[in-house]
């Protein structure tokens, strides 16, 4: 396959060109809509000049004598809800897919949300029942992402009960992130999934807030603990039950979550001690669990627990009474 080639994706609907070879395994390839964005090889199929034409002319044929398109009166809607946002990782990279589910056309646009300003992310048309790659979004720094505003409209052909414009706010916090993992309707990718159409509690932005302070930590282990002391294991198959492995940015906001959470919990449930199990790894999570107890009054000290234990895989904060 060559710059300017015609594929199609093997896992979806959608066409597109190739406008950029990243490496012998990877290409960069633009859809009709304009958004561009990375796939393997392995996942495309090159579309054959006859087939493009054959379709073609299929198409051509379904318009009347006059030239004029032939428009079939439809029903009224069955399905009312089922528009949907989904995440897809792919590295260090999310691919954004708008999906509409139910029996109505939509034309929206979508907006983020920065301090003072707006800007706008796309806009487009969407038909029933399909979904759409929208947007590209790094998962480095993913608690700094802005808000995003998503506008609906629904349009059926013919009469068709009218719904009111959808608008929602949505913000990304790690906590409540990460619980949405599933399969991206109407992809049959896996990934982060939010119904936009739903409960409107269910995403707004204090609701999301709330959840991430709501994360529930797994249970301590039932050891020999003096009382008044706690121990909190931070590694990620122990908070989420899961032994996926989850993008190291988005583990780190997850985690620091959890840490503040059960450290608030300590201090104000007047414990005298609170030991975080945080591992070895790269440092990172230990490094920015101890730069943030540095900056804390209610903290005696903090140090490397047990390390006949945990070597240093573990802090013990001392918490001032």
């Amino acid at each position: 396959m060559n710059i300017g080639d015609k594929v199609r994706l093997l896992r979806g609907t959608e066409e597109g060109v190739i406008i950029r070879v990243i490496n012998e395994n990877t290409y960069e390839i633009e859809i009709e809509d304009g958004f561009s964005f990375p796939v393997l090889k392995s996942e495309v199929v090159l579309v054959s000049k006859t087939e493009a034409e054959h379709f073609k002319r299929d198409s051509s044929a379904q318009q009347s004598s006059s030239g004029q398109k032939t428009f079939v009166k439809e029903t009224q809607a069955v399905a009312e809800k089922g528009i949907y946002l989904g995440f897809e990782p792919k590295g260090d990279i999310f691919t954004v897919w708008m999906i509409n589910n139910t029996d109505y056309e939509l034309v929206f646009k979508i907006d983020e949300l920065m301090k003072g300003t707006t800007l706008g992310l796309h806009a487009g048309h969407l038909e029933a029942k399909s979904s759409q790659a929208i947007a590209s979004k790094s998962s480095q720094n993913f608690d700094n992402w802005s808000d995003m505003q998503f506008t609906c409209m629904y349009f059926q052909k013919g009469i068709y009960k009218s719904k009111p414009m959808l608008s929602r706010v949505v913000s990304f916090k790690a906590a409540a992130f990460m619980h949405k993992k599933g399969t991206i309707p109407m992809t049959s990718k896996e990934g982060y999934v939010y119904q936009l159409d739903d409960n409107p509690a269910k995403i707004n932005a204090d609701e999301i807030k709330n959840s991430m302070l709501s994360a529930k930590a797994a249970p301590a282990p039932k050891t020999d603990q003096k009382p008044g002391s706690h121990e909190v294991d931070l590694h990620m198959e122990k908070l989420t039950g899961q032994k996926e492995e989850v993008p190291t940015s988005q583990a780190l906001s997850y985690q620091l979550a959890v840490f503040e959470k059960e450290l608030d919990s300590a201090i104000a449930a007047g414990r005298d001690e609170i030991t975080f199990i945080h591992g070895v790894g790269n440092g990172v999570l230990r490094e920015e669990i101890h730069k943030r107890l540095s900056k804390m009054k209610n903290i005696l000290y903090f140090q490397d627990a047990q390390k006949q234990r945990f070597g240093y895989g573990a802090t013990l904060i001392k918490l001032k009474d």
